[in-house]
Protein backbone atom coordinates (compact mmCIF):
# COMPACT_ATOMS: atom_id res chain seq x y z
CA UNK A 1 0.00 0.00 0.00
CA UNK A 2 1.29 3.31 -0.73
CA UNK A 3 2.24 6.21 1.93
CA UNK A 4 1.81 9.67 2.21
CA UNK A 5 4.82 12.03 1.61
CA UNK A 6 5.61 15.04 3.23
CA UNK A 7 7.00 18.06 1.03
CA UNK A 8 10.08 17.62 3.43
CA UNK A 9 10.78 14.06 2.13
CA UNK A 10 10.07 15.15 -1.19
CA UNK A 11 12.55 17.47 -0.84
CA UNK A 12 15.19 15.11 0.13
CA UNK A 13 14.84 12.65 -2.48
CA UNK A 14 15.02 15.62 -5.24
CA UNK A 15 17.96 16.88 -3.48
CA UNK A 16 19.35 12.75 -3.04
CA UNK A 17 18.09 11.71 -7.11
CA UNK A 18 18.26 14.97 -8.69
CA UNK A 19 21.65 14.72 -10.40
CA UNK A 20 20.54 11.05 -11.87
CA UNK A 21 17.26 12.67 -13.20
CA UNK A 22 19.18 14.11 -16.54
CA UNK A 23 20.34 10.89 -17.63
CA UNK A 24 16.92 9.82 -17.46
CA UNK A 25 16.01 12.89 -19.38
CA UNK A 26 14.20 14.02 -16.82
CA UNK A 27 14.53 17.56 -15.24
CA UNK A 28 13.91 17.19 -11.65
CA UNK A 29 13.94 20.45 -9.70
CA UNK A 30 16.03 21.67 -6.54
CA UNK A 31 13.05 21.65 -4.22
CA UNK A 32 9.20 20.58 -4.64
CA UNK A 33 6.59 23.88 -5.87
CA UNK A 34 3.52 23.18 -4.19
CA UNK A 35 0.46 23.50 -6.83
CA UNK A 36 -3.49 25.02 -5.43
CA UNK A 37 -4.56 21.29 -6.20
CA UNK A 38 -2.35 19.95 -3.31
CA UNK A 39 0.40 18.17 -5.84
CA UNK A 40 3.50 18.69 -5.33
CA UNK A 41 5.97 19.38 -9.04
CA UNK A 42 8.90 17.24 -8.83
CA UNK A 43 10.06 18.43 -12.39
CA UNK A 44 9.53 18.36 -16.01
CA UNK A 45 10.52 15.93 -19.13
CA UNK A 46 13.80 17.67 -20.88
CA UNK A 47 12.10 17.13 -24.14
CA UNK A 48 8.88 18.65 -23.49
CA UNK A 49 9.07 20.93 -20.36
CA UNK A 50 5.09 21.43 -20.02
CA UNK A 51 4.77 17.54 -19.47
CA UNK A 52 5.41 18.02 -15.82
CA UNK A 53 6.35 15.62 -12.91
CA UNK A 54 3.93 15.63 -10.24
CA UNK A 55 3.77 13.77 -6.90
CA UNK A 56 0.47 13.20 -4.89
CA UNK A 57 1.02 13.49 -1.33
CA UNK A 58 -1.87 11.76 0.07
CA UNK A 59 -0.89 8.42 -2.04
CA UNK A 60 3.02 8.72 -2.77
CA UNK A 61 2.28 8.30 -6.31
CA UNK A 62 4.25 9.94 -9.00
CA UNK A 63 2.69 11.20 -12.25
CA UNK A 64 3.72 12.40 -16.10
CA UNK A 65 1.31 15.38 -16.82
CA UNK A 66 0.28 16.84 -19.69
CA UNK A 67 -3.47 17.23 -19.39
CA UNK A 68 -4.63 13.53 -17.71
CA UNK A 69 -2.04 12.04 -14.97
CA UNK A 70 -0.23 9.16 -16.16
CA UNK A 71 1.46 6.84 -13.53
CA UNK A 72 5.33 7.09 -13.46
CA UNK A 73 5.42 5.38 -10.08
CA UNK A 74 4.06 4.39 -7.41
CA UNK A 75 6.04 5.87 -5.14
CA UNK A 76 9.24 8.16 -4.36
CA UNK A 77 11.30 5.19 -3.84
CA UNK A 78 10.86 3.24 -6.99
CA UNK A 79 10.68 6.63 -9.18
CA UNK A 80 14.71 6.72 -7.64
CA UNK A 81 15.10 2.81 -8.48
CA UNK A 82 13.56 3.49 -11.72
CA UNK A 83 15.87 6.07 -13.24
CA UNK A 84 18.66 4.44 -11.44
CA UNK A 85 17.89 1.65 -13.89
CA UNK A 86 18.18 4.00 -16.95
CA UNK A 87 21.23 5.73 -15.64
CA UNK A 88 22.86 2.08 -15.60
CA UNK A 89 22.53 2.09 -19.39
CA UNK A 90 23.37 5.46 -19.97
CA UNK A 91 26.82 5.39 -17.83
CA UNK A 92 28.06 1.96 -18.80
CA UNK A 93 32.23 2.17 -19.66
CA UNK A 94 31.82 0.49 -23.29
CA UNK A 95 31.52 -3.26 -24.00
CA UNK A 96 28.89 -4.93 -26.27
CA UNK A 97 26.18 -7.08 -25.20
CA UNK A 98 22.85 -8.89 -26.24
CA UNK A 99 20.85 -5.61 -25.81
CA UNK A 100 17.36 -7.88 -25.91
CA UNK A 101 18.80 -9.77 -22.80
CA UNK A 102 19.57 -6.70 -20.93
CA UNK A 103 16.29 -5.39 -21.21
CA UNK A 104 14.41 -8.34 -20.83
CA UNK A 105 16.53 -8.38 -17.48
CA UNK A 106 16.08 -4.80 -16.53
CA UNK A 107 12.09 -5.61 -16.90
CA UNK A 108 12.09 -8.18 -14.73
CA UNK A 109 13.66 -6.16 -12.14
CA UNK A 110 10.85 -3.03 -12.30
CA UNK A 111 7.93 -5.96 -11.93
CA UNK A 112 9.68 -7.13 -8.85
CA UNK A 113 9.21 -3.64 -7.34
CA UNK A 114 6.76 -1.57 -9.26
CA UNK A 115 4.60 -3.75 -11.96
CA UNK A 116 2.67 -1.74 -12.45
CA UNK A 117 4.63 1.32 -14.06
CA UNK A 118 4.83 -1.35 -17.06
CA UNK A 119 1.28 -1.86 -17.42
CA UNK A 120 0.23 -0.54 -21.12
CA UNK A 121 -3.31 0.84 -20.11
CA UNK A 122 -4.23 4.63 -21.02
CA UNK A 123 -3.37 5.62 -17.47
CA UNK A 124 -0.02 4.31 -17.08
CA UNK A 125 2.85 6.40 -18.21
CA UNK A 126 4.99 4.19 -21.25
CA UNK A 127 7.99 6.12 -20.75
CA UNK A 128 9.50 3.45 -18.86
CA UNK A 129 8.64 0.30 -20.92
CA UNK A 130 10.33 2.64 -23.82
CA UNK A 131 13.11 4.02 -21.85
CA UNK A 132 13.93 -0.42 -20.77
CA UNK A 133 14.33 -2.01 -23.73
CA UNK A 134 15.45 1.36 -26.11
CA UNK A 135 18.78 2.52 -24.02
CA UNK A 136 20.26 -0.63 -23.96
CA UNK A 137 20.47 -0.61 -27.81
CA UNK A 138 23.47 1.99 -27.26
CA UNK A 139 25.77 -1.69 -26.47
CA UNK A 140 24.59 -3.55 -29.45
CA UNK A 141 27.76 -2.61 -32.04
CA UNK A 142 31.18 -2.18 -30.58
CA UNK A 143 33.07 1.34 -31.17
CA UNK A 144 34.42 1.78 -34.31
CA UNK A 145 37.53 1.21 -36.07
CA UNK A 146 39.48 2.15 -39.15
CA UNK A 147 37.77 5.56 -39.57
CA UNK A 148 34.16 4.58 -38.99
CA UNK A 149 32.19 5.41 -35.30
CA UNK A 150 31.16 1.95 -35.01
CA UNK A 151 32.36 -1.17 -35.77
CA UNK A 152 29.41 -2.91 -38.06
CA UNK A 153 29.39 -6.03 -39.56
CA UNK A 154 27.12 -7.87 -42.03
CA UNK A 155 27.02 -10.34 -39.75
CA UNK A 156 25.16 -8.30 -36.96
CA UNK A 157 23.25 -6.37 -39.45
CA UNK A 158 21.61 -9.59 -40.65
CA UNK A 159 20.26 -10.02 -37.36
CA UNK A 160 17.78 -7.84 -38.16
CA UNK A 161 17.69 -7.50 -42.24
CA UNK A 162 17.25 -10.34 -44.63
CA UNK A 163 20.17 -10.63 -46.68
CA UNK A 164 18.62 -9.24 -49.95
CA UNK A 165 18.11 -5.91 -48.09
CA UNK A 166 21.99 -5.49 -47.24
CA UNK A 167 23.33 -4.64 -50.79
CA UNK A 168 27.28 -4.35 -51.20
CA UNK A 169 28.30 -1.26 -53.76
CA UNK A 170 30.85 -1.13 -56.13
CA UNK A 171 32.41 2.14 -55.82
CA UNK A 172 35.55 1.11 -57.85
CA UNK A 173 33.58 2.88 -60.81
CA UNK A 174 33.94 5.99 -59.48
CA UNK A 175 37.08 6.10 -59.20
CA UNK A 176 37.64 8.05 -62.31
CA UNK A 177 35.02 10.95 -61.23
CA UNK A 178 35.81 10.88 -57.41
CA UNK A 179 37.93 9.81 -54.71
CA UNK A 180 35.69 8.36 -52.07
CA UNK A 181 36.82 8.97 -48.09
CA UNK A 182 38.74 5.34 -47.83
CA UNK A 183 36.46 4.35 -44.32
CA UNK A 184 33.42 4.98 -46.60
CA UNK A 185 34.60 3.60 -49.45
CA UNK A 186 35.61 0.41 -47.34
CA UNK A 187 32.13 0.36 -45.93
CA UNK A 188 30.54 0.22 -49.15
CA UNK A 189 32.29 -2.24 -50.88
CA UNK A 190 32.64 -4.99 -47.80
CA UNK A 191 29.46 -4.34 -45.75
CA UNK A 192 27.30 -2.13 -48.29
CA UNK A 193 23.79 -0.35 -47.53
CA UNK A 194 20.48 -1.16 -46.19
CA UNK A 195 17.37 -1.18 -48.15
CA UNK A 196 14.88 -0.58 -45.40
CA UNK A 197 12.66 2.21 -43.85
CA UNK A 198 12.98 5.01 -44.04
CA UNK A 199 16.07 4.55 -46.58
CA UNK A 200 15.00 4.28 -49.87
CA UNK A 201 17.97 3.29 -52.08
CA UNK A 202 18.63 4.30 -55.46
CA UNK A 203 18.47 2.56 -58.20
CA UNK A 204 22.06 4.34 -59.50
CA UNK A 205 23.43 4.63 -56.07
CA UNK A 206 25.69 5.85 -55.87
CA UNK A 207 25.57 8.83 -58.18
CA UNK A 208 27.93 11.76 -58.24
CA UNK A 209 25.60 14.32 -57.45
CA UNK A 210 27.01 16.54 -60.77
CA UNK A 211 25.16 13.82 -62.39
CA UNK A 212 21.95 15.30 -61.41
CA UNK A 213 22.63 18.63 -61.63
CA UNK A 214 21.44 19.45 -65.37
CA UNK A 215 17.93 17.74 -64.44
CA UNK A 216 17.24 19.53 -60.71
CA UNK A 217 18.57 22.79 -63.05
CA UNK A 218 15.73 22.30 -65.46
CA UNK A 219 13.54 21.51 -62.48
CA UNK A 220 14.07 25.05 -61.44
CA UNK A 221 15.66 23.52 -57.95
CA UNK A 222 19.44 24.46 -56.63
CA UNK A 223 21.74 22.26 -56.12
CA UNK A 224 23.92 22.05 -52.97
CA UNK A 225 27.23 24.14 -52.75
CA UNK A 226 29.90 22.25 -53.88
CA UNK A 227 28.17 19.47 -55.22
CA UNK A 228 30.98 17.95 -56.79
CA UNK A 229 32.20 16.70 -53.53
CA UNK A 230 28.84 14.07 -52.97
CA UNK A 231 27.55 10.96 -53.75
CA UNK A 232 23.88 10.21 -54.20
CA UNK A 233 22.63 7.05 -52.47
CA UNK A 234 18.93 7.09 -52.24
CA UNK A 235 15.87 9.33 -51.03
CA UNK A 236 14.43 9.47 -47.21
CA UNK A 237 10.48 10.19 -46.00
CA UNK A 238 9.72 13.63 -46.51
CA UNK A 239 11.25 13.97 -50.09
CA UNK A 240 14.68 14.49 -48.83
CA UNK A 241 17.96 12.42 -50.73
CA UNK A 242 21.06 10.71 -49.26
CA UNK A 243 23.93 12.36 -49.41
CA UNK A 244 27.69 11.31 -48.92
CA UNK A 245 30.08 13.44 -48.36
CA UNK A 246 32.79 12.05 -49.95
CA UNK A 247 35.80 14.10 -48.82
CA UNK A 248 34.81 13.30 -44.80
CA UNK A 249 32.30 10.22 -45.02
CA UNK A 250 29.71 12.72 -43.52
CA UNK A 251 25.85 11.95 -44.36
CA UNK A 252 23.62 15.00 -45.02
CA UNK A 253 19.39 14.74 -46.14
CA UNK A 254 19.00 17.29 -48.85
CA UNK A 255 15.86 18.66 -50.09
CA UNK A 256 16.42 20.22 -53.65
CA UNK A 257 12.95 22.64 -53.57
CA UNK A 258 14.27 24.40 -50.61
CA UNK A 259 17.96 23.86 -51.40
CA UNK A 260 17.91 22.28 -47.59
CA UNK A 261 21.17 20.32 -46.66
CA UNK A 262 20.54 19.47 -43.04
CA UNK A 263 22.58 17.11 -40.85
CA UNK A 264 22.58 12.76 -41.06
CA UNK A 265 24.82 10.78 -39.76
CA UNK A 266 28.19 11.41 -38.96
CA UNK A 267 29.29 7.98 -41.28
CA UNK A 268 27.55 4.95 -43.09
CA UNK A 269 28.34 3.45 -39.69
CA UNK A 270 25.92 4.96 -38.21
CA UNK A 271 23.42 5.33 -40.86
CA UNK A 272 22.90 1.42 -41.05
CA UNK A 273 22.88 1.53 -36.82
CA UNK A 274 20.17 3.96 -37.14
CA UNK A 275 18.18 1.77 -39.84
CA UNK A 276 18.65 -1.02 -37.02
CA UNK A 277 17.47 0.60 -34.11
CA UNK A 278 14.48 1.68 -36.48
CA UNK A 279 13.55 -1.62 -37.13
CA UNK A 280 14.35 -2.95 -33.48
CA UNK A 281 11.80 -0.33 -32.34
CA UNK A 282 9.47 -1.16 -34.76
CA UNK A 283 9.34 -4.69 -33.88
CA UNK A 284 9.09 -3.69 -29.96
CA UNK A 285 6.31 -1.61 -30.89
CA UNK A 286 4.27 -5.00 -31.92
CA UNK A 287 5.28 -7.25 -28.87
CA UNK A 288 5.35 -4.38 -26.10
CA UNK A 289 3.32 -1.52 -27.57
CA UNK A 290 6.03 0.84 -27.00
CA UNK A 291 4.09 3.80 -29.22
CA UNK A 292 2.11 4.87 -26.59
CA UNK A 293 4.18 7.18 -25.49
CA UNK A 294 5.26 8.21 -28.53
CA UNK A 295 6.69 11.71 -27.29
CA UNK A 296 8.88 9.64 -25.00
CA UNK A 297 10.27 7.21 -27.32
CA UNK A 298 11.71 9.34 -29.68
CA UNK A 299 13.06 11.61 -27.04
CA UNK A 300 14.77 8.55 -26.17
CA UNK A 301 15.83 7.29 -29.66
CA UNK A 302 17.70 10.76 -30.14
CA UNK A 303 19.15 10.10 -27.08
CA UNK A 304 20.73 6.85 -27.82
CA UNK A 305 21.73 8.44 -31.56
CA UNK A 306 23.20 11.81 -29.50
CA UNK A 307 25.45 9.35 -27.33
CA UNK A 308 26.68 7.39 -30.93
CA UNK A 309 26.66 10.17 -33.21
CA UNK A 310 26.62 13.67 -31.91
CA UNK A 311 26.35 15.24 -35.70
CA UNK A 312 23.22 12.97 -36.29
CA UNK A 313 21.04 14.22 -32.95
CA UNK A 314 22.34 17.74 -31.89
CA UNK A 315 21.28 21.22 -33.34
CA UNK A 316 17.83 22.21 -34.49
CA UNK A 317 18.39 20.74 -38.13
CA UNK A 318 19.97 17.56 -37.41
CA UNK A 319 17.33 15.18 -39.31
CA UNK A 320 16.87 12.71 -37.39
CA UNK A 321 15.03 13.92 -34.32
CA UNK A 322 12.05 15.42 -36.28
CA UNK A 323 11.92 12.12 -38.26
CA UNK A 324 11.71 10.26 -35.10
CA UNK A 325 9.08 12.46 -33.74
CA UNK A 326 6.75 12.61 -36.65
CA UNK A 327 3.88 10.85 -35.39
CA UNK A 328 1.55 10.86 -38.45
CA UNK A 329 4.77 10.79 -41.19
CA UNK A 330 5.54 7.56 -40.25
CA UNK A 331 9.12 8.05 -39.82
CA UNK A 332 9.12 6.36 -36.52
CA UNK A 333 8.01 2.97 -37.30
CA UNK A 334 7.44 3.66 -41.13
Amino acid sequence: MSDAVTFDEAATFLARTGPSGAAALLRLRAEPKRRPDGMLVLGEFEWFTHRRIVLDPATGHVYAQFGDPELLATSLDTFGRLIREVESFRTRDGGVWDPEVAARAALDRVRAYDPAVLETDGNVSGYWLASLLVWPLLYAVAPGRDGLRLDVTREWLASEFAAANIVAVDVDALADTIDVHPPSRRFLRDIGLVAAGPVLLSDERPLPIDAKNEEEEENGYEVPPDAGRYLLLGGLVHEFEVLLDSRDGRLHAWYYPDAELRPLNGDLSTLVFTQWMNARVNRYDREYGITHDYDGLAAVMTGVLSVLDPFAAEGDDAYWPGIFDDRHGGGLCG
